[in-house]
């Protein structure tokens, strides 16, 4: 297994910002492990000087993910979980009795997911698994130290959601940003409800970030700007 692409995930602080402003976090980095036939994302974030950080979305393919946490060096101290689909859910139960972590996420609403992964239609071998905490709006939650903020986010699946940190300026999404013609994918629910949901909940959170950039002198269109550089 080849070492997992490395990325460092915070921005270093910009040079017009005054010197009220509060430093960001010291950078985390990110690796990322394909598993299963989809070749999905598993994410391991740490703290590169702590060695602390977690798994994201550990579908499958364990001892490749255990190979690239060996490789990192981290201690893993939690596995996260966007949503309930076997792709990214089926090695979690595995993974946890590997690793002695709790689970947390996603929301609720993704349970029926995390129940029948078992019986997949892809063939991939996955287990049940309850998560150890579930993930609402407005929740937090910590990796490596750093607060991530919560946001739940339906539409891909019931349960999806998005951990999102302002001072790393990172956010692990998960297939939130999908195909709309997947919203309804196995379970019994209205796409344009579900899109007008989550379009509404967006909104909100353009609001937010637009107020929390304004307090720094800056817009989305420069932080927008600076991310494509």
């Amino acid at each position: 297994v080849c070492l997992p692409r490395i990325h460092a995930i915070a921005a270093q602080r910009e040079s017009h910002m005054t010197a009220t402003t509060a430093m960001p976090d010291e950078r985390l980095k990110a690796g990322i492990v394909q598993v299963t036939p989809f070749q999905q994302n598993c994410t391991l974030v740490w703290d590169d000087k702590t060695k602390r950080g977690v798994v994201v979305d550990p579908g499958g393919d364990i001892p490749r993910i255990q190979q690239a946490i060996a490789q990192t060096g981290m201690k893993v101290e939690a596995i996260l979980l966007t949503h309930g689909h076997t792709d990214h859910a089926g090695g979690a139960a595995e993974l946890k009795e590997a690793l002695g972590v709790p689970v947390i996420g996603p929301h609720l609403d993704d349970k029926f997911l995390l129940d029948d992964l078992a019986n997949n239609r892809f063939g991939i071998p996955a287990r049940p698994i309850t998560p150890d905490r579930w993930l609402d709006e407005g929740d937090t939650v910590s990796i490596a130290g750093r607060e991530f903020q919560i946001f739940h986010c339906p539409g891909h699946s019931p349960g999806s959601v998005v951990f999102f940190s302002p001072s790393q300026r990172f956010a692990l999404v998960g297939d939130v940003l999908f195909a709309v013609a997947n919203l309804a994918r196995r379970w019994k629910i209205n796409p344009e409800e579900a899109l007008r949901r989550s379009n509404a909940k967006f909104e909100r959170r353009v609001r937010f970030i637009e107020e929390s950039l304004k307090s720094q002198g800056r817009s989305i269109r420069d932080a927008t700007l600076q991310e494509m550089e």
